[in-house]
This record gives structure tokens, C-alpha cells and sequence, in this order.
């Protein structure tokens, strides 16, 4: 069995809309999956006066730090803005992979109709089937479409990608839970 104790939560959670009850409603799921929840720390809530190109680099070097000391990555695909996962949590994804962290996934839709990347390209800036057969934006831009909730590479990485509808997406945290039992899962399997 593999000791799995610290998970880092990464994503969007910070920046939305009710930001710190949802927050701790998954540190308490952490809890009682029992995991200690790590969260990086990217600068939501701060005020104009503490942001600056420094305490950028600042949270950048923080947040690898954070990456390095847990044991699995949770991270949360749900878009905030647009129609695929942040460029932070991506980002992430990506550094700890390369530390050959165990990732898993979820994003939460309040559409089944929305659980494709390339839908919610659609609704968000509009998509046309080209003559060569090929999906593009309102702009001509091909559109990276797998039939997959998030870009590619990233859901290559994750062990296991969880799509959850619900009618408030950024409320629920069933898709978190997913992902503990799943985390529960391999710590017993490893």
C-alpha cells in the first residue's frame, strides 16, 4: 500500500463566486477521506496593492513548492471563464506530471450537453464544420476536438477524469469526492 497523506488541490475554486464555503466543504471531504488538504495559493482575493510582477513569482515559486510536497494531485477541470480548464490549472497538471505525481481530475457541468470541450467552444464563441471536415471557431481557428472534457494532453495525464452534472457546478463537490475515493483506491491498490 502506498502512503498517500498530503493532496493538493489545485484549480479555480479561489476565483469563483463563494470561494471560501465551497473551500472548506473540500478541505472537510479531504478530511474525511483522510487526506490533509493542500491548496496553492495563486493570488485570489488580494488587493490591487499586493499584486505585482514579484509576488507573481513569488506564488509561482510557492505553488511548485506545494506541488512537490503532496502525494496526488487533485485538480479541478470546471471552467471559470472560456470553455476548457484554466491555463494555471493546466499548468499545474503539467509540473506534476513531470514529478511523476499521480493526477486525477473532475469537471463539473450543469449540462450533460456541456461535458465536451468542443461544445462548450460552441456556446462560448461559436463552431462551424468545415469543408474539409474539420471543427473551427467563429475565427477560422481549428478546434482540438477528441471528444474529450478537457484538452488532450491533460486528460492523458490524469489517471482518472470524472464528469459531473449538476445544477449548480460551482456548489457541488461531488466530483471532488470522486476523485478522494478514487485517490483511496489506488493508495490501497499501490
Amino acid at each position: 500500500m502506498r502512503k498517500v497523506e498530503r493532496v493538493c488541490l489545485i484549480g479555480p475554486d479561489a476565483w469563483a463566486a463563494g470561494a471560501s464555503a465551497r473551500m472548506e466543504r473540500q478541505d472537510a471531504a479531504c478530511a474525511r477521506a483522510g487526506f490533509q488538504p493542500v491548496r496553492v495559493d495563486l493570488g485570489a482575493g488580494r488587493k490591487d496593492a499586493e499584486r505585482s510582477d514579484l509576488t507573481a513569482r513569488i506564488l509561482y515559486t510557492e505553488a511548485l513548492a506545494e506541488i512537490r510536497s503532496c502525494d496526488v494531485v487533485v485538480a479541478n477541470f470546471t471552467p471559470l471563464r472560456g470553455s476548457t480548464c484554466d491555463a494555471s490549472t493546466a499548468f499545474l497538471v503539467g509540473f506534476a506530471a513531470a514529478l511523476g505525481k499521480p493526477v486525477y481530475g473532475y469537471l463539473t457541468v450543469a449540462d450533460e450537453d456541456d461535458a465536451e470541450e468542443r461544445d462548450r467552444v460552441a456556446v462560448n464563441f461559436g463552431v462551424a464544420l468545415g469543408d474539409d471536415e474539420v471543427w473551427r471557431d467563429q475565427d477560422g481557428h481549428e478546434i482540438e476536438d477528441f471528444g474529450l472534457p478537457v484538452p488532450a494532453l491533460v486528460w492523458a495525464e490524469a489517471r482518472r477524469i470524472f464528469i459531473v452534472v449538476a445544477d449548480e457546478p460551482w456548489r457541488d463537490i461531488t466530483g471532488l469526492e470522486l476523485c478522494l475515493e478514487a485517490v483511496q483506491a489506488y493508495a490501497d491498490w499501490t
